[in-house]
């Protein structure tokens, strides 16, 4: 577990790219890219921890249990919404859609709240109406499959419950996992690794710049430059300037 504020964290993240992290983290037992994402607005990065709501295909009977069950929650019983109020500083909303991509989870009206209450942005397997409204006027980042006019909410697709385990995308979503999005899609980082998965990831990707550097001044290529590591490895230690947390993560 880190020690870390959620804004400590949000720092390491800008210094990195999911690209890096993804680079870090594939030795390990589990690949935590989400795919098939578009990034509507892949200038935002997304850093935050998740909110997860876990949906079903529609059936009156299951819609009218799930209300019964969050009446003490929201007026309405509406999971979707108990979520939302969840979804201040530092949290993402992440949505399972069911296995639905060509119907809407929600748009304008039902997100412009993550906004007003501070939170981090919106990452769904499933679509999303209101295209300019999210290109245009929110400030937060999202990552969906597409764009869709179709209403799917109380339809073909139901809010079944919040904070639990879910499957997005084919990924496994626990709640309080790290969320870190940028133009190339978005990455899952368990809580329990995310201070040296970003340490990492932030040494490998100066580690890249340096490699790639060398190799447009030298005119060689990188695999080239890879193979005479012992002869830069000190200059490279210098230019980097890593902190003691971001070194140790090279020696494994």
């Amino acid at each position: 577990m880190t020690t870390l504020t959620i804004e400590e964290l949000k720092g390491l993240a800008e210094q990195t790219s999911i690209a890096s992290v993804s680079d870090v983290m594939k030795p390990k037992a589990y690949q935590v890219i989400i795919p098939g994402l578009i990034a509507v607005r892949p200038e935002k990065k997304l850093f935050g921890q998740a909110v997860t709501v876990r949906s079903l295909p529609a059936r009156e009977d299951c819609i009218a249990h799930t209300q019964k069950t969050f009446a003490n929650k929201v007026p309405n019983g509406d999971p979707m919404m108990y979520a939302l109020q969840l979804c201040g500083p530092g949290k993402v909303l992440v949505v399972d859609a069911s296995g639905y991509s060509d119907a809407a989870i929600g748009g304008d009206m039902k997100f412009a709240i993550i906004e007003a209450l501070g939170g981090e942005g919106l990452v769904t397997d499933g679509a999303i109406r209101d295209q300019r409204e999210f290109r245009e006027e929110f400030n937060f980042a999202t990552y969906c499959k597409g764009f869709t006019p179709l209403v799917g909410t109380g339809r073909i697709l139901y809010a079944h419950d919040v904070n639990v385990d879910i499957n997005c995308g084919g990924t496994l979503v626990r709640p309080n996992d790290y969320i870190f999005g940028d133009g190339d899609g978005v990455i899952v980082i368990p809580e329990t690794q995310i201070e040296r998965t970003l340490n990492a990831a932030i040494a490998t990707e100066k580690l890249h710049r340096y490699i790639r550097d060398k190799s447009v001044r030298e005119k060689v290529t990188y695999g080239d430059i890879v193979l005479r590591q012992a002869e830069w490895i000190d200059d490279y230690l210098a230019w980097a300037n890593l902190t003691p947390e971001q070194k140790v993560t090279l020696e494994h």
